[in-house]
């Protein structure tokens, strides 16, 4: 996935597979695909999360 998409994105598509995943009539190989989707999106989400969480220590440190 190379779009851009912000944290909040990220959660909403997130709970989205989720939903679907929940669903009764999903096949083995749908569950599988959108677990593979999830993890990526996870990944994409936490790689997001540790870039704002570094540029807040820079903004810390520079105000102190």
């Amino acid at each position: 996935m190379a779009e851009k998409m912000t944290i909040e994105q990220g959660f909403g598509k997130l709970g989205e597979i989720m939903e679907r995943m929940e669903e009764t009539d999903i096949s083995l190989e749908e569950s599988f695909r959108l677990y593979n989707k999830g993890i990526k999106l996870v990944k994409q989400i936490k790689e997001k999360l540790d870039d704002t969480e570094k540029k807040l220590i820079v903004l810390e440190e520079e105000q102190i």
